[in-house]
């Protein structure tokens, strides 16, 4: 059989005996107008003059196909034969035809197939009419004993051949695997029978690849030979559906290896999912890799057939768990494979993708053996079902074998992933931005996992900062944690296309790929530095301020986590968090810079890379429930700087992002500026959490920290009660909602929002009003019997 694989190691078939057209990738090309019927279907619609791949047809004789090719030191022919024999059966008859070559002087190379094979050879200047005749009668003549006693003979030579379990004969046929159930040699009866059926010109099809002058006299040589038996028309194989288990030395102790095959009507479809499915970023390795029990792939591949095609995967697990439910995790990696391969074999495909096989090879052999396989392939009416096995190490259980059998007949198909879409037309932007989130992250996150969600979107960024012209960054915010992603058109582009590959790179950066040891190193120095700038040296004070401010769920006030909590190097933990990534739901922010259709299309680019889950999301956003308490800390670093944390629920962040510009020391309208006068080198900043929480940290020399709490204190509980002058309020209400409209300018802040549902005007803060308003929100949320502080010492 002809296959076209994307692999990580080749079969032991085509180690062993050169399994027909072992190649990686995709082709096309068009038949001229006296191609046949099934190679029309193979080749594709209509000439491609560029690729100049002719397929003739004459009366009596095998299908002959020209391509046109110069440059090579040696034109290439190959003479494929059907024998839908079995691999035992048709290594012999190869090998008859091979000795009967050699023997009239025709040294050829010889491949070998479950049911086919290939006389492969170099033309220099050789008269074709003498070889072709010889091929003829190759097969043309009755098999002797002393034919196959050679044979045998030389089969002896080869080895050990690869052996078939019996559980993989519906699948390997499928494939066309080479795998014999048994050694014992085939009766002279049963390679007489295939020698037969195999000699008829429907069976046999022959190529030739090189220059004019090369194709010219192997079409005379062609038209010069004796005709061929027309032979009976071979019934399409009914379509069958397997799911089996068995044990292997193959497999490593406590692995399973699951094989899937599809049936598909155009072998065609077979050959470009394959290349498809086969890419290091598919969709499929990012599924089987986030799996509760994941899995890798060991092969994909598609294989061209004389009726239809068929897609494979093969995929090992990969877990340290010696308690894994092995049969389930085999049903599921089944169920998303044949849920992939079920996508990728509807999916539209090059009509000239067999050309283009033939004419990438850069071995004219190669390209003849491809073309030749090609011109007998053609489609298939009957349905298929999947087919599917499964293997356990050799000393799994008898009862293990029995529970992998029984659960992956009935494949576990993971539902389609929910996307919670919100999408915005900005018309005129010159870029397209997204915005993928998982958006459960943070609120289901624990505090002894505190920060392990920012800390996984980090390190995706960084492996990945740019993919395909998108640029890529990472996105912490209470309501999602994942990327952003954004890019211009291209020339050409249209809008649709530049959703699908805007959001296409997301999820590629975010789950395509499990995180490596350094991608988390990385994201932990650039945490670590983050967080100490916010919070003070190893951030000391932050672990009971967060959990005093938002109790159970300290991510609340600080996405990344405390400085311990990075530190942490539980590589696991954040793969499991990386697995996880949308277990609760994902959320999809689209700001489109054409039309409405780029959000939907967004969606469906994203809906490819993820997968669904059987639980409804139940996650629940909630304000801090705060502490009220004052503590002091003490850590053992050599920094001569202290840290007061100060912070309180707020529950209008518009109103208190007035009081963020007065207490913060770089604002306009600061009054902590003056409050610390007196304090030398004492700094303040303020914030509104995402959380909902107003904070205000102060960095200050150890022996001045409490002159700078006396002085903060004193500062706030002033506001609270409303000794602000009202020129003061109004500058602050001025200067907050400017910064408003500054941070909505950030099309980051726009996503942010859109996915929160939250709304896209700042808040009007400048009015004739704000004064009294503000002075009323002052007065209870300011309150110092709501207040949270933290005084950390240097050691």
């Amino acid at each position: 059989m002809g296959r076209w694989r994307s692999a990580s190691r080749a079969s032991a078939a085509c180690a062993a005996l050169l399994v027909s057209s072992c190649v990686a990738a995709a082709c096309g090309g068009g038949p001229s107008s006296t191609g046949s019927r099934s190679a029309v279907a193979a080749f594709g619609n209509g000439a491609d003059e560029t690729l100049g791949i002719e397929v003739k047809e004459a009366e009596g004789r095998p299908r002959l196909t020209l391509v046109a090719r110069d440059g090579d030191p040696s034109p290439g022919l190959a003479v494929a034969v059907l024998t839908q024999a079995g691999a035992r059966t048709t290594l012999d008859l190869a090998l008859v035809v091979e000795d009967r070559m050699e023997t009239a002087g025709w040294p050829v190379r010889r491949r070998v197939d479950r049911d086919a094979f290939f006389v492969t050879t170099y033309l220099g200047k050789t008269d074709q009419a003498p070889l072709l005749a010889a091929v003829r009668a190759a097969l043309a003549t009755p098999i002797t004993a002393a034919d196959l006693a050679r044979a045998e003979a030389h089969a002896a030579i080869l080895g050990p051949l690869p052996a078939e379990l019996p559980e993989q004969a519906d699948l390997n046929a499928c494939i066309g695997r080479f795998a014999v159930q048994s050694d014992k040699a085939p009766s002279l009866a049963e390679v007489e029978a295939a020698r037969a059926h195999a000699f008829a010109r429907g069976r046999v099809s022959l190529a030739v690849v090189g220059p004019e002058s090369a194709r010219k006299e192997t079409e005379r040589a062609w038209l010069a030979t004796s005709t061929w038996p027309e032979g009976s028309a071979d019934p399409e194989p009914a379509p069958k559906s397997t799911a089996t288990a068995a044990r292997s030395v193959a497999v490593a102790r406590g692995a399973a290896r699951v094989s899937i095959a599809l049936p598909v009507a155009d072998p065609r479809a077979a050959a470009a999912s394959a290349a498809a499915l086969g890419k290091a970023s598919s969709p499929l390795r990012a599924k089987l890799s986030r799996l509760r029990v994941p899995f890798t792939i060991d092969e994909v591949g598609g294989v061209s057939k004389p009726h239809g095609g068929c897609i494979f995967v093969t995929a090992t697990s990969h877990t340290s768990d010696q308690a894994a439910d092995l049969p389930n995790a085999a049903a599921v990696a089944i169920g998303v494979v044949e849920s992939e391969l079920a996508d990728a074999g509807a999916e539209p495909f090059d009509p000239l993708v067999a050309s283009r096989q033939v004419a990438r090879s850069t071995d004219t052999v190669e390209s003849a053996t491809i073309a030749a396989w090609w011109a007998l392939s053609g489609p298939r009416s009957a349905p298929s079902a999947p087919l599917a096995t499964t293997l356990l190490d050799a000393e799994a259980s008898e009862a293990l074998v029995g529970q992998t059998r029984e659960a992956t007949a009935h494949p576990r198909s993971s539902p389609k992933p929910t996307i919670t879409l919100r999408s915005r037309v900005e018309a005129g932007q010159g870029e397209l931005w997204v915005a993928l989130a998982d958006t459960c992250a943070l609120a289901d996150e624990a505090p002894h996992v505190w920060g392990t969600a920012s800390l996984v979107a980090i390190a995706a960024s960084l492996e990945n900062p740019e993919i395909d012209g998108v640029t890529l960054e990472p996105m912490v915010d209470p309501h999602g944690v994942g990327l952003f992603a954004h890019a211009s058109p291209r020339r050409g582009e249209s809008p649709v296309e530049l959703a699908d590959r805007v959001a296409g790179a997301a999820a590629l950066a975010m789950v395509g790929k499990p995180l490596t040891g350094d991608d988390i190193v990385e994201a932990q120095s650039l945490a670590r530095t983050t967080l100490e700038r916010r919070w003070g040296h190893e951030t000391i004070g932050l672990s009971p301020f967060a959990e005093a401010l938002a109790p159970e769920h300290p991510v609340l006030v600080e996405p990344l986590g405390s400085f311990a909590q990075v530190s942490r190097g539980d590589a696991e933990r954040y793969l499991r968090r990386w697995r996880g990534f949308g277990a609760g739901g994902v959320g999809l922010a689209v700001l489109g810079n054409a039309n409405e259709e780029q959000g939907a299309e967004a969606a469906r680019a994203v809906q490819r890379w993820l997968l669904g889950s059987d639980a409804a999301a139940t996650c629940v956003h909630s304000a801090p429930v705060a502490r009220p308490s004052r503590v002091e800390v003490r850590g053992s670093g050599t920094t001569h700087s202290a840290w007061l944390l100060f912070g309180a629920p707020v529950a209008d962040a518009g109103l208190a992002s007035i009081a963020r510009e007065l207490l913060d020391g770089q604002s306009r309208a600061s009054l902590s500026r003056a409050a610390l006068s007196k304090v030398p080198g004492a700094t303040a900043r303020a914030w509104v959490t995402d959380g909902g929480a107003l904070v205000v940290t102060v960095q200050v020399s150890d022996e001045l920290a409490e002159q700078a709490e006396k002085a903060m204190t004193e500062l706030i509980a002033r506001i609270s009660r409303g000794d602000v002058p009202e020129t003061g309020t109004r500058d602050a209400a001025r200067s907050a909602e400017e910064n408003g409209r500054r941070e909505l300018a950030d099309p980051r802040t726009r996503l942010r929002l859109l996915l929160s549902a939250g709304a896209l005007e700042p808040p009007r803060l400048d009015v004739p009003e704000i004064a009294i308003r503000f002075k009323s929100f002052a007065s209870t949320a300011l309150s110092d019997h709501r207040w949270i502080v933290v005084l950390a010492h240097p050691g």
